[in-house]
């Protein structure tokens, strides 16, 4: 067995929000905690990190977190840092950010592993691009490592602990996360945590809920959303900081933080219902076991839809092979609301009601078909696990 303990440098270029950041934070934590490897994390942008881990220091250009080394990438002044950090067994490039031409000739001659981890898709194509090598300028190889929800793909991102705990939690447990995090709770209410991008249609669903017969306590994360609707509400104007609440009808909607990474899982076990953006968001809320929505990061001629059916296409396709006990007319319903959360369609307030309305009165049948995805996943090896090995192999 090989017991050498490999050094990553793993680079991440923040393009837009926090999607390549948390995923990348992610990834290095479960390197060094699961798979002993040592981790020089390179970032364009400290302050997206600090978001997610408030101990950062956004001055300094060389720092240390959880075991991780976490060094400010700038191109024209990486090379003298590359002799103040243990020579790197594998360089990783997160989303096809192209490492600085300095790193690309440091490896020339060496024997290293380089690595473009890809985006996370359900789309087919990634079962013949994972692994391909492709011969670089400088005479590198480059394999693409391509996350997915086959076994013929990297798999996906989750901790082995994960696997021991009990999700999603009780109503017990619920009720003490939501005091823990300053979550306000309304007694016979539905909670709907809602960490989502700007769109025009988020003033149809907060009017929906507002006329809606159900009780609907709306957390609504701090960012642009909120600045958004207080266009379209101008009640909404109260809301200032952070567990201010205004009561419009049947909805309550709540100012909550942005939280630290290692506190959203628990945001998301502490609501009944979740709406999440982003490729590390989307996981997160998938673990915990409840019914969530992804709105997905939008992109020109709307590549995104292709990319968001083929994720739930992927998911109902199991849960067929899996013989779960759900009605295709409720998931049909589920999959409506997702299409016009994601621009694919847009419904009448009527037929938004009454989908809104089939859903929830399947909410539970609909979460334990998930879970039932979620297992079949968790019997996978997880992306660091996968992407450990390989470096091991390939580094013999």
């Amino acid at each position: 067995m090989d017991t050498k303990k490999h050094t990553v440098w793993l680079f991440c270029r923040v393009i837009d929000n926090f999607g390549d950041i948390g995923v990348s934070w992610r990834l290095a934590k479960q390197l060094v905690q699961e798979q002993q490897c040592q981790v020089v994390l390179w970032v364009d942008d400290v302050t997206a990190l600090q978001a997610l881990l408030p101990q950062v220091d956004t001055t300094a250009l060389h720092a240390r977190y959880e075991g991780i080394a976490v060094l400010r990438w700038q191109d024209e002044a990486i090379a003298p840092l590359l002799e103040k950090v243990p020579n790197a067994d594998v360089v990783i490039e997160t989303f096809a950010c192209e490492v600085p031409d300095a790193v690309k000739q440091w490896m020339v001659g060496k024997p290293v592993l380089w690595l473009n981890l890809e985006y996370l898709t359900a789309e087919a194509w990634v079962e013949d691009v994972h692994l391909l090598p492709s011969l670089q300028g400088n005479g590198v190889k480059k394999y693409f490592f391509c996350p997915g929800f086959s076994g013929k793909t990297g798999g996906v991102s989750y901790e082995q602990d994960l696997l021991k705990q009990s999700l999603p939690v009780n109503a017990a447990q619920q009720q003490y996360l939501r005091q823990k995090h300053h979550l306000p709770e309304f007694i016979n209410s539905l909670h709907v945590y809602v960490f989502g991008y700007v769109d025009a249609m988020w003033p149809k669903w907060l009017r929906m809920w507002q006329h809606g017969e159900q009780r609907t306590v709306v957390w609504l994360a701090q960012g642009g959303l909120l600045q958004d609707l207080q266009t379209h509400f101008p009640e909404l104007l109260a809301l200032q900081q952070v567990g201010d609440v205004v009561r419009m009808k049947s909805v309550s909607v709540c100012l909550v933080p942005f939280v630290p990474q290692d506190a959203f899982d628990e945001v998301l076990q502490a609501a009944d219902v979740c709406v999440v953006r982003g490729e590390d968001s989307v996981l997160r809320a998938l673990w915990q076991g409840r019914l969530f929505w992804w709105q997905i990061y939008r992109q020109d001629d709307n590549a995104h839809h292709v990319k968001l059916h083929a994720f739930w296409q992927c998911c109902w396709q199991q849960l067929q092979s899996l013989q779960a006990a759900l009605n295709e007319d409720v998931w049909q319903a589920f999959q409506a609301l997702s299409d016009e959360l994601n621009g694919v369609l847009e419904l009448d307030d009527g037929k938004r009601a009454q989908v809104w309305h089939t859903v929830l009165n399947q909410q539970a049948e609909l979460a334990e078909a998930l879970q039932l995805w979620r297992k079949q996943l968790w019997q996978q090896q997880s992306l660091a696990t996968q992407l450990a090995n390989f470096m091991r192999l390939q580094l013999k």
